[in-house]
């Protein structure tokens, strides 16, 4: 057949027939029955014409006879009277909105090659994937030298109920850009094997990962494996991975131990435990410079009025600013008409027109032997530790879909209010913020609630604790986490009714803060915290304040005679 009677694929359509293509596959793949798993529904494949245009091709099982012997991969065919049809999937591996479809009066003839890659890479830079430039319902090609390798894990897939195993490796491009990919099954097992195979050797491992999907991820760009479709290359031997590799030695990146096998990340229970930062509670509150620590606790409350989640940019996790604009088109033609777009206003993204979704912020009121302290829980570690997103938890109680947009305090659903009572392993971030305007509260970065690590720092907080009569119980009553009003009441009654020292728990009860607050405000509810201290002379050993720094170097004798006394209340005048 002539050359000048084939049809690029960038020009086939629908309206087409009696046409022809010359192609080679690049890749094949079985589509099951969607309700009888076992059953072949189609042989579904990647062809891809001599200009680079790629196009997705499916033959279905009762006319796949005649056709399978010659759909192999790397082959190149001519297919002449295929048929196009609309690629309605909403999950495409190439963004071409057409698919070549087989029937049965279709010709498949073996040609000569047509040139080109045998893979049909089409490598995206990650300047692109980190910019938010990838197609969002299409695949990706990324080349990278690892960086360093995650632990293995093991999850539960919520569609198939099954566990499922992935790794997280990270990858770097020539210019120092790294992006993550996570590799599940058989795609993890297969980069395992790799890593075991160059232990020991001075080499680069240079990956490739093949028809992969770009995901964003509590603001980190991630480039996932598909099931069937992806492909994995781990130092293959092909052209893109030998220029990449020269490059790598033009740029003078040497091989070494990070570079080669790639540094192992640790676990978060190995983390912590490994940590040489843990701390009690009261100490966080005497530190200086920023930093990050471990802290062990049992979560006291979950405050209401703060709510539980929040609209959050897919890419920095920053709470989203939506922005009613005027289309160019629209301003043209003086049309009152406007549509919604969202805008993230952060630092990273810009002003950029984005995507969000909803994401966990729960503010928790934790407590060891020394002191109580609020942290916040964020997203990722939510996730973890519930098991669940928002979305899972607002589908299954709807009832909570009438509290996004109000500005009281909102429920708190039996899931999240589920961590009260569990004892946590925190690593704590204590910012600049924090110690310039003297706030203790602080981010939780990671956690865990694994058994054999809280054992573990449960020893170093018995011996760390000075003696046994120091360690107070701070039991703060559920129900005031409410709200300030609730505190105040409160405090009043007792004046009236109480000794002070009988309710202590009581009078370090934390005061409801508001996620906006500025500094000035914070400043104008730590003065009611001064006033009710005027009141209720009992913080005086600052080992027990949830509110007040604890004074270095001072030890309180909670044995002696005079300590042991009721304090007297003053009277107000």
């Amino acid at each position: 057949m002539e050359n000048h009677n084939i049809t690029m694929l960038r020009a086939v359509d629908a309206f087409q027939e009696q046409f022809s293509v010359k192609v080679r596959v690049i890749r094949v793949w079985e589509h099951p029955e969607r309700r009888n798993p076992s059953q072949l529904y189609s042989f579904d494949m990647i062809i891809m014409d001599e200009e680079g245009t790629k196009l997705e091709a499916t033959c279905l099982n009762r006319v796949l006879p005649q056709f399978r012997p010659s759909l192999v991969k790397k082959k190149c065919l001519i297919i002449r009277n295929p048929t196009i049809g609309f690629n309605n999937s909403t999950y495409r591996y190439v963004d071409n909105q057409n698919r070549l479809c087989f029937q049965g009066t279709t010709e498949v003839i073996p040609c000569e090659d047509i040139g080109g890659s045998p893979y049909g890479f089409d490598f995206l830079s990650f300047a692109d994937i980190l910019n938010s430039n990838a197609i969002s319902n299409s695949t990706v090609d990324v080349i990278g030298y690892l960086i360093r390798s995650f632990p293995k894990e093991t999850v539960n897939n919520k569609s198939t109920r099954k566990q499922v195993v992935k790794v997280t490796i990270e990858i770097s491009d020539l210019e120092g850009r790294t992006v993550f990919l996570t590799l599940w099954d058989q795609y993890c097992d297969k980069v395992l094997s790799f890593f075991e195979s160059i232990k020991g050797k001075n080499i680069h491992a240079i990956i490739i990962l093949q028809f992969g999907k770009v995901k964003w991820w509590n603001g980190v760009a991630y480039v996932n494996n598909s099931y069937t479709v992806s492909r994995l290359f781990c130092n293959h031997d092909c052209p893109e991975v030998d220029e990449f590799r020269n490059r790598l030695f033009e740029n003078s990146i040497e091989v070494s131990e990070s570079t080669s096998l790639g540094s192992m990340a640790k676990s978060v229970e190995e983390e912590i435990l490994q940590s040489k930062d843990f701390l009690n509670i009261c100490d966080v509150f005497s530190l200086k410079t920023v930093c990050k620590v471990i802290v062990l606790g049992n979560i006291l409350g979950v405050y209401k009025d703060e709510g539980w989640f929040y609209e959050g940019c897919n890419r920095c996790n920053k709470k989203i600013k939506k922005v009613v604009n005027l289309s160019e088109d629209t301003q043209e033609s003086g049309s009152a008409v406007t549509k919604e777009v969202l805008t993230c206003v952060s630092d990273r993204c810009a002003f950029k027109t984005i995507t969000s979704s909803l994401k966990f912020k729960i503010q928790l009121r934790v407590q060891d032997p020394s002191a109580s302290v609020t942290l916040t829980l964020f997203d990722r570690e939510a996730r973890k530790l519930l098991g669940k997103s928002v979305d899972d938890i607002l589908t299954a109680n709807p009832e909570f879909l009438s509290f996004i947009f109000r500005s009281d305090s909102m429920k708190i659903p039996a899931e999240v209010d589920a961590l009260v009572g569990q004892t946590a392993a925190f690593k704590i971030d204590v910012t600049g913020y924090v110690l310039k305007y003297n706030i203790h509260k602080y981010g939780i970065l990671k956690l865990t609630v694994d058994p054999n690590v809280i054992s573990v720092l449960q020893e170093k907080q018995s011996s760390s604790q000075i003696n046994s009569s120091q360690n107070m119980s701070l039991n703060i009553d559920a129900s005031e986490f409410e709200s300030q009003t609730h505190l105040m009441n409160s405090a009043a009654k007792r004046i009236e009714n109480t000794t002070p020292v009988s309710n202590m728990a009581s009078t370090v009860s934390p005061v409801s803060l508001d996620v906006t607050d500025t500094p000035d405000s914070m400043l104008a509810k730590d003065e009611v915290k001064r006033n009710l201290v005027q009141v209720y002379d009992v913080e005086e050993d600052s080992h027990t304040s949830a509110t007040k720094l604890q004074k270095s170097g001072e030890v309180q004798d909670f044995n002696s005679a005079e300590k042991r006394n009721l304090l007297i209340p003053k009277v107000e005048k």
